[in-house]
């Protein structure tokens, strides 16, 4: 009997020069994923692959006739069906179980053969994946966007559908981008009918979905970047003509937002003091000037002498002139 080339490595031994040798086959690969609680599904994809490749399936699915331990003469000599049956079934048992974490090993310590150990894995973390299949589909469904950012939305999302794939129920794309987008808030309803558009002729795949809502997050940073640089630039009051902050405000208003008065003059900060009136009482209220008649309380488009005849004004005398010329070449001649 031989061991036969695994196609990992390379390893042939003679194990009995019995006419009715067999080859054993010698899985020497190890699992990057370990057995848990939580991951049962994942770690059958990986492993059932490997198992139906080394054409050993049938030490899992359906229990291989057990050659008898002695041969049919009766004599006490091992027969060797029987040998070749237990070594590959051994082999196999000792590589699944290098793949379980000690968590679950304690639960398997007592499975001799691979069918054993494998019929009881099932039973003990089948339904617990399928629970966790449910609960997989429910966050998709119940996704909300929140004050994450697009990116690690987008990610989570696409972490959780791919990790439906792995344990064989993938979530329909469709139905993934319509989730997505739903948990998106107001700022990207132009993102959102884009996609339901584009849905009226083709579908509108997850992957093209990820590039549109990060290109309108970007977008969206641009345009409120300048705005809020300029809101910072003004102190949070408007420094327009006639303007002035609200005097029932809790916050002072600041030494600086007093509006352009050429006749102001500095007014030094009033010291605080412990057992005095409040700030808010100490600061005087700012009333507008109006251009016109330099009084306080009124702008100018509401004085009252907005119409009134400026008594500084002198006329060109160069318009003088042109005045009278006009009026000579326009009298009528008298009879």
């Amino acid at each position: 009997m031989a061991i036969e080339p695994s196609p990992i490595q390379s390893r042939t031994s003679n194990i009995s020069s019995s006419s009715n040798s067999d080859n054993i086959i010698l899985i020497n690969l190890s699992i990057s994923t370990k057995l848990t609680a939580s991951n049962y599904l994942s770690w059958r994809s990986q492993i059932l692959p490997l198992i139906h490749g080394h054409r050993l399936a049938k030490y899992i699915e359906s229990p291989p006739p057990q050659p008898t331990r002695h041969g049919s003469n009766g004599a006490y000599e091992v027969n060797p069906e029987y040998l070749n049956w237990h070594c590959q079934d051994q082999l196999l048992l000792g590589w699944i179980r290098s793949s379980l974490t000690e968590q679950i090993q304690s639960h398997v310590v007592t499975c001799s053969t691979t069918m054993e150990l494998w019929i009881k894995l099932q039973k003990l973390l089948s339904s617990n994946s399928k629970s966790r299949i449910m609960n997989h589909k429910r966050q998709i469904q119940s996704a909300n966007k929140g004050n994450s950012s697009c990116s690690d939305y987008l990610q989570n999302l696409k972490r959780v559908a791919d990790e439906l794939a792995s344990v064989g129920s993938p979530y329909p794309d469709d139905e993934l981008v319509m989730a997505t987008i739903n948990g998106l808030g107001s700022d990207y309803l132009p993102a959102v009918a884009a996609v339901n558009a584009a849905s009226v002729y083709s579908p509108f795949s997850f992957s093209n979905l990820h590039g549109l809502i990060l290109s309108h997050e970007a977008l969206l940073k641009s345009h409120s970047a300048p705005a809020t640089a300029f809101y910072v630039g003004r102190g949070g009051y408007d420094r327009g003509r006639g303007s002035y902050p609200n005097p029932n405000s809790q916050a002072a208003p600041p030494t600086t937002s007093i509006g352009y008065n050429p006749r102001a003059q500095y007014r030094p900060p009033t010291p605080h003091v412990s057992n005095g009136p409040s700030a808010q009482q100490l600061s005087p209220v700012l009333k507008p000037t109006c251009q016109i008649c330099k009084k306080l309380g009124h702008e100018a488009d509401l004085c009252y002498k907005r119409y009134d005849p400026d008594p500084n004004w002198k006329p060109n005398p160069r318009f003088q002139a042109f005045s009278a010329q006009v009026q000579t070449n326009t009298t009528p001649p008298t009879e």
